[in-house]
């Protein structure tokens, strides 16, 4: 329950609306202070929680399956700087952060069933990833920063517009799985 401020300086005769602040959740900020994987699936949250960004620090997971997120903030290595995984299936996501890349210990990067059109070119700083899912969104082509990370194991686009295969996923040497189908690759 967020609480009311009075705005007005006592002279005025009018009814003035008080204006609601945000309310700080101290039983969400318990649960980001006690636990390195939140598993928050299904919880409607529009964007990443404020208690999860000011005291998520030691953060390692995050499972934020099926909530209503469009997009993540930038800097978010400053806030969750021990981030190895992060499940962001079925949101609403439709970009990502430029600076995305400087998320340094990310090894799982799920953003299968979104409404992603690209990835950013800071991408390729994910040196650590090893499994990259972008299945189901809208994407017409894998952005070649994709193939200078060279610790994927696991490349996952099916299901998206993609029509050609760079000769440079060559350079993934320590792949294990590459899924694709149900693209327009000839």
């Amino acid at each position: 329950e967020g609480f009311l401020v009075d705005m007005t300086d006592g002279d005025s005769d009018e009814d003035t609306p008080c204006t609601p602040l945000p309310c700080v959740d101290q039983e969400l900020i318990r649960e980001v202070e006690c636990r390195h994987i939140h598993h928050w699936n299904y919880r409607s949250f529009t964007a990443l929680p404020t208690e999860l960004l000011e005291h998520g620090g030691h953060v390692e997971e995050l499972y934020l399956k099926e909530n209503l997120l469009e997009e993540l903030p930038s800097q978010l290595h400053k806030s969750l700087p021990l981030l190895t995984n992060m499940y962001l299936q079925k949101n609403n996501m439709v970009r990502l952060p430029e600076d995305l890349g400087c998320l340094q210990n990310l090894t799982v990067l799920d953003l299968s069933k979104n409404h992603l059109r690209e990835v950013p070119e800071s991408i390729r700083d994910l040196k650590v990833l090893k499994t990259l899912d972008l299945s189901h969104n809208q994407l017409t082509k894998l952005d070649l920063n994709i193939f200078r990370i060279s610790s994927i194991e696991y490349l996952v686009a099916v299901g998206n517009r993609i029509n050609i295969l760079p000769e440079s996923v060559r350079n993934l040497t320590n792949l294990f799985g590459l899924y694709l189908s149900k693209n327009q690759i000839i």
